[in-house]
């Protein structure tokens, strides 16, 4: 299975989060894709590389999802609403 994470654009939050989630779903996800359409800064480049994840720079995320479906079954997570970055938007 792949795991697809989408953002404009990826953060530290963003790879924690994505880290700490395949952690814990162990052995599920073969592959781990990032899709942004901003370039990524030095710092999250280094973390997401550190991590093992590929990422892809893409205007059309649908079109980029589409084409991972041909390679396997795949989980899409917006990150906008995902881990860290969904606690810290929670108005409660």
């Amino acid at each position: 299975m792949i795991f697809i994470g989408f953002r404009r654009q990826i953060g530290r939050i963003d790879v924690r989060s994505v880290v700490k989630y395949t952690e814990e779903k162990k052995g599920r996800y073969a592959e781990i894709y990032l899709l942004h359409t901003e370039s990524l800064h030095p710092t999250v480049q280094k973390l997401v590389e550190k991590a093992g994840f590929k990422k892809i720079k893409t205007t059309n995320f649908k079109k980029e999802i589409a084409k991972l479906k041909e390679k396997d079954k795949v989980e899409v997570f917006d990150l906008n609403e995902f881990g860290e970055r969904r606690f810290s938007r929670d108005i409660c």
